[in-house]
């Protein structure tokens, strides 16, 4: 059992026997209160950035050589990319020099450097300075803050920044706790943090949803954490290393413990508080375990785990978000007070379309449903419908099989065409997803006759020719008199596949020519003639 929970039980059990004493003194009392209790409403710990500006005995080292970070795979499973992914080049730039910086810090045992008063004392403790090159100041600040709030396995770095002008080019730091700035014992911190990580995590992947794994993780937080202000109470280290934090260490833990698990999850913050927004089964949800923390995790009555924006800022102004998050990004909408599992939903998630065959296109959807009570709909889209007057739908394949996802569609002419996949159910569309696809048709690349004997009665002509597929190409046979400039017949009319490419015909006196045109069917522009003349039984070249 861990210390915390001890902690907690022992407070639990000495305020129940606190409340029969008060009770019992005073019995003319009609309410009770706990002193000892916070109101969620207080419980709001979060501490605003502040930006300071350095002068040049301040300042240590800029950074200028930034090392690739892309080996340290396991340290960045904790933070996540959400707002990231919404930055422009410029603040990706930054924001990719930041991490490379703090990653640094956190695997090796560098140094870091100390801020000084004017007497010379230590104050606070920085990071290396790095550009924000092509940023203003204010957008810099904007986004080492993103950035801080969005890594929490940075643990030693606090709510402070400091910004620096030299020749003109700005450079900006964050703030590291005193105790952690000794290379040394940051590298002490980092061993018992990720000890501590590693055990809550095991505990958490022992579930197997998504959803169990993040109220094993909310659990694990309320039960081992005290509400108390601490030393690093910005960082998750407090909950994690202290057992006691504000909000802003809880949702920063929250926001860790989700990501290892592979809930996308990530924290936002108003002018006073800090909680968590989490992704699951794709909706997203206001999770708030500070608020939920009345002692141990099986009192709460989870009344902030997975609830919606206008349930979480229900009475209160310590949810609105501030504007760091809407400036250049923006924050998940949460609609739902319920989350929605994945035996209860239909997501159709892509459609994918293989090369053709110069025949037919086929469309398969990727549909993930327990359901049964779901219709499926693929509609095709002829976008050159107009061109070759045909239907702008010509086809619409109905199921109510999910494994029933392919469609098989011939198409008539080339040209640019579309596959609407929707899933309904009880009459409304649930789910729906769509790729476009161009299809060039058959292509007859080459075509000339061969006549293998010569010296018969009956000749064999041989149509040789190239095509994309040798199917749905239109063979014809034509007998021509080129001196009456009369076409006498016409030999066969078919598709090669049922009468195939030879020809007999026997041989008469006069000049004819023996024509052959082979034709795509579903690209008629494409088509090549070939012709061989016999003068009185001979064939000529």
């Amino acid at each position: 059992m861990l210390f915390c929970e001890k902690v907690k039980r022992i407070r639990r059990q000495f305020l129940a026997f606190a409340l029969i004493v008060f009770t019992l003194v005073t019995a003319d009392t009609g309410n009770v209160v706990f002193a000892d209790e916070v109101n969620t409403e207080q419980k709001n710990g979060y501490q605003q950035a502040v930006l300071y500006e350095a002068t040049d005995g301040q300042v240590d080292q800029i950074e200028k050589n930034y090392a690739s970070t892309a080996e340290i795979s396991s340290w960045k499973d904790y933070s996540n990319s959400y707002f990231y992914n919404q930055l422009n080049s410029q603040q990706k730039a930054f924001y990719d020099r930041l991490d490379s910086v703090c990653m640094n810090y956190l695997v090796s045992s560098n140094d870091a450097n100390y801020r000084q008063d004017t007497s010379g004392n230590n104050v606070s403790g920085y990071t290396n300075y790095v550009s924000y090159e092509g940023l203003e100041k204010d957008e810099a600040f904007v986004i080492a803050q993103i950035f801080r709030n969005s890594n929490p396995q940075y643990f030693f770095l606090s709510s402070e920044y400091g910004n620096y002008i030299v020749n003109g080019q700005g450079y900006m730091c964050i703030g590291m706790y005193m105790d952690m700035v000794s290379g040394a014992q940051r590298a002490n911190y980092r061993n018992e943090f990720q000890t501590v990580i590693n055990s809550w995590m095991d505990i958490i992947n022992r579930n197997e949803t998504d959803l169990e794994k993040e109220k094993a993780a909310y659990d694990l937080i309320m039960d081992n954490t005290i509400y108390s202000t601490c030393e690093y109470d910005q960082s998750c280290v407090s909950v994690f290393l202290e057992g006691k934090s504000v909000c802003a260490g809880y949702a920063q833990a929250m926001q860790l413990l989700c990501n290892g698990a592979g809930i996308e999850t990530i924290a936002v913050t108003s002018s006073d508080h800090e909680w968590n927004k989490v992704y699951l089964y794709g909706n997203w949800y206001n999770v708030d375990c500070t608020w939920d923390d009345v002692g141990n995790a099986s009192d709460s009555s989870y009344s902030y785990l997975n609830i919606s924006d206008s349930r979480v800022a229900q009475g209160n102004s310590s949810h609105n978000p501030e504007n760091i998050w809407t400036i250049y990004t923006s924050i998940p909408e949460c609609n739902l007070d319920t989350v929605v599992m994945p035996e209860e939903t239909v997501s159709i998630t892509g459609v994918y379309i293989p090369d053709d065959d110069a025949v037919n296109i086929r469309a398969g959807a990727v549909i993930d449903t327990k359901l049964t009570d779901v219709t499926y709909e693929c509609t095709v889209i002829d976008y050159d419908y107009a061109t070759y007057g045909t239907a702008y739908f010509p086809e619409v394949k109905r199921t109510q099989d999910k494994t029933d996802n392919w469609m098989t569609y011939t198409p008539s002419h080339p040209g640019m065409y579309g596959f609407c996949w929707r899933a309904y159910r009880n009459g409304e569309i649930v789910s729906e997803y769509g790729a476009t696809h161009y299809f060039a048709g058959n292509q007859i690349n080459s075509a000339m006759i061969y006549v293998p004997d010569r010296n018969v009665d009956t000749l064999n002509f041989g149509m040789v020719f190239d095509a994309t597929t040798r199917e749905n190409v239109r063979i014809q046979w034509f007998l021509y008199r080129p001196d009456d400039n009369v076409y006498e017949a016409i030999l066969a009319d078919d598709l090669v596949q049922n009468i195939g490419e030879w020809q007999s015909w026997t041989k008469k006196s006069g000049r004819y020519w023996i024509m052959c045109r082979v034709t795509a069917v579903n690209n008629p522009a494409s088509s090549m003639c070939w012709g061989v003349e016999v003068r009185n039984g001979v064939v000529i070249d």
